[in-house]
């Protein structure tokens, strides 16, 4: 039988490596909202699947606006009738202070009766990690936008864009 001393001890030590492991464990945040708007372009077939790049304007809290480049990379899941098409996509966007968000959607597209990418674009998504100052971020977003935009139109730089509304959540940082 142990002694009340020792079980006391190991009741500390215990108590220790909780309070421990709970010092190292990241806890994140409460959400910020999250509104991204992208723009991109076709830039090459790859690995079965398609690499489109362009831009990106992420809002910051307190209004501010903060350019990033785009990298997305997709594949195509299939027909699901009525002009819709499935597709998977990751994203990888790139600030001017190298830090970097990465996430991934799955959704939809149309395409026009000449096979085109042409109109409505919708998806779900998730925020799967980052670096530099967005190291941890976690979130969820929707994603709603718009193939077949032509770049000779003014104003128009790409020809797909899309809207990311969500929220994120940062780790709160010591």
């Amino acid at each position: 039988m142990k002694c009340p001393q020792q079980r006391t001890q190991w009741l500390g030590i215990g108590l220790a490596l909780v309070l421990g492991g709970a010092a190292l464990w990241p806890t994140h945040a409460s959400a910020d909202e999250l509104r991204l708007r992208h723009a991109h372009t076709f830039d090459r077939y790859e690995d079965g699947g398609y690499r489109r790049v362009g831009v990106a304007m992420l809002a910051l809290p307190g209004g501010q606006r903060e350019p990033a480049t785009l990298d997305l990379r997709g594949s195509l899941t299939g027909a699901q009738g009525d002009g819709w098409f499935g597709m998977r996509v990751t994203l990888r966007y790139r600030f001017d202070d190298g830090s970097t968000i990465e996430g991934r959607m799955e959704g939809r597209f149309r395409r026009s009766d000449m096979g085109e990418v042409s109109g409505p674009q919708e998806a779900t998504g998730e925020l799967t990690g980052g670096s530099g100052r967005f190291q941890g971020i976690q979130g969820r977003f929707t994603m709603a936008g718009a193939a077949g935009l032509s770049v000779l139109s003014p104003g128009v730089m790409a020809e797909v864009y899309g809207d990311l509304i969500g929220e994120y959540r940062l780790p709160t940082r010591p």
